[in-house]
C-alpha cells in the first residue's frame, strides 16, 4: 500500500496578481487590525475594515460580548455613535476617564462627547464648525478640557458652563507695544504730558480687567504670527497656568511634486509638505501662560547649555510637580526635568546621552508613579530598551533586564489601576515574537501573560480581569482572542465569519533563519521557498522600509509589498526578507550601527543575504535581485550603485536618493546636518554614486508623495540622463502618495516588477 502525501497547499490556489493588488479585505475577508474595550468592560470592539476609498466595508466595526461569543457588526449609525477605538484606551496620561471611571470623554469628528459609563448615555458637549480636539479631564475632574483654534477651553462638569483659558490669536496686535527705545521714549512722554491720553489708557486697562474678571478669560491676548503654532495646551492642577508648546515653521518648506498633476478642477494645484534636512524648524519652546492676565513666560534653557526642544509635560498625581521632557537639538541628549511654573526654571532629574542619537521614533512617554515621588520611562542606557524609574532625588533604578527590547511597535508601558504592577509588550523569549508581560513594582522578573506564539497585541478590560488580543502567526493574519488576565490562562479564539478568504490562498509561510554579515553581526531573516522553484534558481531580497522598524516577525503581513512577495514566490522565486542593521528589536548597537553611514553596514546585511542564498539554498549568484520601498528603495539604489555585479537587477520604490532632501526629524538623528557633516551625507546618498550603475534598475514613485518627495527620483533621473545611462527606467504614478493606494497603480507596479525580474533573472 502506497500512501500519497499531498504537497503543502495542494488544495489551495496561489495568490494572483489581481488579488495581490487589491485591498486584502476583498480576497482575504475583513481582518481585524485594532481592538479596544468599552468603558464599562461589558463588551469589546474590533475594527476590520477595507481601506479602499468609498468601499461599504471601509470602516467595519464589530462588537463582542465581554465574556466571549459571536461578533456582531455594528450598523453605520452605531459605528458613527461609537468613540474612536483609540480613545477607548483608559490611558492615565491622556486622562480620558474621570478618576472614579464614572465619566469618559472623547473627541470625535471635530466635536466633544461625554459618556456616563454606568448608564451608557452619551452627551454631545460641542456642535460647532470649529474643530475641537484633545478632549480630557482636568486634574481635579472639574473641567472637560479641549483645544479649539489653538486655544484651551473647559466645560464645567457640574454646571455645564464653558470657559476659555487662553486667548491666542493669529495676526498683528492692534495695540502693539513700542519696539524701539525711541518708540518707548515717545509713549512715556505722551503719558507724562497729556492727561487725556493717560486717562484713556487707564480706562482701557480697567475695562479689560473687568471683562476678564467677568468672563474668566485672560485679560491679555497673545498674538501669534502666521508661522507660529501652539499645541499641547495643559491646565495646571491649581488652575493658575496653562503650559503649551510653540513651534515655528522653517524658513522654506518643500512642495509635493511642485504641483498636483491630476485634480478635480483640471488645473494643477500646489501642495506643501515639510522642510528639508539641512533647514530644520526653530527650537520648540515651552510657554507658561498666566490664566488671569494672559502674559507668557518662556521656560529657560540655561541648564542644557545648547539649543533644545521641549517635549511632553506631565503633572504628578498630587498636582504639585510638573515633569518635562527636553531633547537637545542634535538628538544626542535627553533630559527629564522638574519645572517651576512661577519662574520658568527647570532642574534636571534624569539625563540620557547617546553618541549616535537618542531614539525618538516612537516618542517614549514619561509617567508618574501613584505616590508622586517617582516617574517611570524607557531608556537604552544598558544597550536595550528597558523600563526604569527615576526618584525625585534623581536616583535611577532599572526595572527590566536582558537582551531584549520593550516592543516599540506596541503601546508604552502602563501601570495597573492599583499601581502594583506594570504591563508592557516585549520580545523576551524570541525577537520575532511579541507578548504581553506584567512586572510587579516590588518584583524583579516579568511574567508572560499571552501563552500562544506569534505576535500578540493585548488590550486590558477596564477592570483588568480580561485580555482582548490581536494575534497573528506566519500562517494566519490577525485573529481576535479572549482570555483571563492570568499567566497560561486558557483563551478562546473569537470566530470571525467575515474573514474566510485567506484560507483559500496557498500562503507560503517563511522559515526563520539568520546569518552573519561581513562584520560578524547576526542578520535575522525570513526565507520564503517556492512550492515549485524555477529551474534556473532565481532569488529576490526584499528590503523593508522606514528604517527603524522590525519586519522579521512571527506574523502574516497583508500589506501590498507582502502580497507582492507571495506572488513572486508563486512565480518560482526564492525570497529572503531581512532585518538589516538599523532595524528595531535587537538593541541599541544594532539600531545605531548606521550612524553617519546609511548604506554601509545595513547594505552589508543585504550583501550577506545574497551570499547566504548562494551557499545554503543553491541560488545562482547571477540571478539575485533586490527591491524595496522607501528606505528599502534607498538601499536598493545603494546596492546597485556601490556594489555593482552583486545583484543582477534592482527595483526601487519611492526611494530616498539624497538625504539632504529628506526631513530633518529622521535624517538629523542619523547623519547630523548636511552643511555641518557633508561627509556623512555624501557617503550615504545614492545620487553621488550614480556613475557606477551597471545593472538594470527600475524606479517607481508617486508624484504626490509627501514623505519621500517625487523630486528625489526626478533629480536622480536627471543625473542618470546626464551620465548617459540607458539601463534604467522611472515609472510615475500621478495620483499616488508614498504608499500606493489605488488598485490600478498597485497592479501596474506588480506586473512591471514581475516582468522586470523575469527578464533579468529568468533568461537562459
Amino acid at each position: 500500500l502506497v500512501l500519497a502525501l499531498a504537497a503543502p497547499g495542494a488544495d489551495k490556489r496561489p495568490i494572483t496578481a489581481e488579488q495581490a493588488a487589491k485591498d486584502p479585505a476583498e480576497w482575504a475577508g475583513l481582518i481585524p487590525d485594532q481592538v479596544a474595550w468599552a468603558p464599562d468592560g461589558k463588551r469589546f470592539y474590533y475594527h476590520a475594515g477595507n481601506h479602499k476609498l468609498n468601499h461599504p466595508d471601509q470602516n467595519a466595526v464589530f462588537e463582542v460580548p465581554g465574556e466571549g461569543g459571536a461578533p456582531r457588526r455594528l450598523s453605520e449609525s452605531e459605528r458613527l455613535a461609537l468613540p474612536p477605538l483609540d480613545a477607548l484606551d483608559p490611558d492615565p496620561e491622556r486622562r480620558n476617564y474621570s478618576r472614579d471611571r464614572r465619566l469618559f470623554v472623547y473627541a470625535n469628528r471635530g466635536d466633544v462627547f461625554l459618556t456616563d459609563t454606568a448608564s451608557g448615555r452619551t452627551r454631545r458637549l460641542t456642535n460647532t464648525d470649529a474643530e475641537e480636539t484633545s478632549a480630557h479631564f482636568s486634574h481635579d475632574d472639574r473641567y472637560v478640557l479641549f483645544e479649539s483654534g489653538q486655544n484651551l477651553f473647559g466645560w464645567t462638569v457640574e454646571t455645564g458652563e464653558l470657559r476659555q483659558f487662553t486667548r491666542f490669536r493669529v495676526g498683528k496686535d492692534p495695540e502693539r507695544k513700542p519696539e524701539t527705545d525711541f518708540q518707548k521714549f515717545l509713549e512715556k512722554q505722551q503719558l507724562e504730558l497729556f492727561a487725556t491720553v493717560r486717562e484713556a489708557e487707564q480706562e482701557r486697562e480697567r475695562q479689560k480687567k473687568d471683562l476678564a474678571a467677568d468672563s474668566g478669560r485672560p485679560a491679555e491676548i497673545f498674538w501669534l504670527t502666521a508661522d507660529q503654532k501652539v499645541s499641547d495646551l495643559e491646565l495646571a492642577p491649581d488652575g493658575r497656568w496653562v503650559t503649551f508648546r510653540m513651534e515655528e515653521k522653517p524658513a522654506k518648506v518643500a512642495e509635493v511634486a511642485y504641483q498636483r498633476p491630476v485634480t478635480k478642477s483640471g488645473f494643477t494645484e500646489p501642495a506643501t509638505t515639510r522642510a528639508k534636512s539641512g533647514d530644520p524648524a526653530p527650537a520648540i519652546k515651552l510657554g507658561i501662560l498666566t490664566v488671569a492676565e494672559g502674559n507668557v513666560r518662556w521656560t529657560e534653557t540655561e541648564p542644557y547649555g545648547r539649543p533644545v526642544h521641549f517635549g511632553g509635560l506631565w503633572w504628578s498625581p498630587d498636582g504639585q510637580i510638573a515633569a518635562v521632557k527636553v531633547l537637545s537639538d542634535d538628538f544626542k541628549d535627553l533630559w527629564i526635568s522638574r519645572l517651576d511654573c512661577a519662574t520658568g526654571k527647570t532642574s534636571i532629574l534624569f539625563h540620557d546621552h547617546d553618541d549616535a542619537w537618542i531614539p525618538i521614533f516612537p516618542p517614549a512617554p514619561v509617567r508618574w508613579m501613584p505616590d508622586s515621588r517617582a516617574l517611570y520611562l524607557t531608556s537604552e542606557r544598558d544597550g536595550y530598551r528597558h523600563l526604569y524609574t527615576v526618584d525625585l532625588d534623581g536616583a535611577v533604578r532599572q526595572r527590566t533586564h536582558g537582551r531584549f527590547d520593550l516592543w516599540v511597535q506596541g503601546p508604552p508601558p502602563a501601570l495597573s489601576r492599583d499601581g502594583q504592577r506594570w504591563y508592557f509588550h516585549a520580545n523576551i523569549e524570541n525577537p520575532a515574537e511579541a507578548h504581553l508581560y506584567s512586572l510587579a513594582v516590588a518584583g524583579s522578573e516579568p511574567v508572560r501573560l499571552t501563552p500562544r506564539g506569534g505576535q500578540n497585541l493585548a488590550a486590558l478590560a477596564s477592570d483588568e480581569t480580561r485580555l482582548a488580543i490581536l494575534r497573528s502567526t506566519p500562517a494566519a493574519p490577525d485573529e481576535v482572542w479572549l482570555q483571563p488576565n492570568a499567566p497560561t490562562a486558557p483563551g478562546r479564539r473569537i470566530e470571525n465569519p467575515s474573514a474566510t478568504g485567506f484560507a483559500a490562498v496557498d500562503w507560503v509561510t517563511p522559515e526563520f533563519v539568520d546569518f552573519p554579515d561581513t562584520a560578524g553581526v547576526k542578520i535575522p531573516a525570513r526565507l520564503f521557498r517556492p512550492r515549485q522553484p524555477h529551474p534556473l534558481k532565481p532569488a529576490l531580497i526584499q528590503i523593508h522600509g522606514s528604517g527603524y522598524t522590525q519586519i522579521v516577525r512571527q506574523r502574516a503581513d497583508l500589506d501590498y509589498l507582502h502580497t507582492y512577495l507571495q506572488y513572486l514566490v508563486a512565480q518560482g522565486y526564492t525570497v529572503l526578507e531581512i532585518d538589516y542593521p538599523g532595524s528595531a528589536g535587537y538593541g541599541r548597537d544594532f539600531r545605531t550601527s548606521i550612524y553617519r553611514s546609511m548604506g554601509g553596514q545595513d547594505l552589508g546585511g543585504a550583501v550577506a543575504a545574497a551570499d547566504y542564498l548562494v551557499k545554503s539554498q543553491g541560488i545562482d549568484r547571477r540571478r539575485i535581485g533586490i527591491f524595496g520601498r522607501s528606505y528599502g528603495g534607498f538601499l536598493t539604489l545603494m546596492a546597485l550603485f556601490t556594489k555593482p555585479g552583486v545583484f543582477a537587477a534592482g527595483a526601487a520604490m519611492a526611494p530616498v536618493t539624497d538625504w539632504a532632501h529628506y526631513n530633518h526629524g529622521y535624517t538629523g538623528t542619523i547623519l547630523n546636518l548636511p552643511q555641518a557633516d557633508e561627509e556623512s551625507f555624501r557617503r550615504s546618498s545614492p545620487i553621488y554614486f550614480a556613475p557606477n550603475l551597471q545593472d538594470p534598475l527600475l524606479i517607481f514613485h508617486g508624484m504626490v508623495d509627501s514623505n519621500v518627495l517625487y523630486q528625489d527620483s526626478a533629480r536622480l533621473a536627471q543625473r542618470l540622463l546626464e551620465l548617459k545611462k540607458t539601463n534604467w527606467a522611472l515609472i510615475s504614478y500621478p495620483v499616488e502618495n508614498h504608499v500606493l493606494e489605488n488598485e490600478d497603480s498597485k497592479l501596474d507596479c506588480l506586473r512591471r516588477l514581475a516582468a522586470f525580474f523575469d527578464a533579468h533573472l529568468k533568461k537562459s
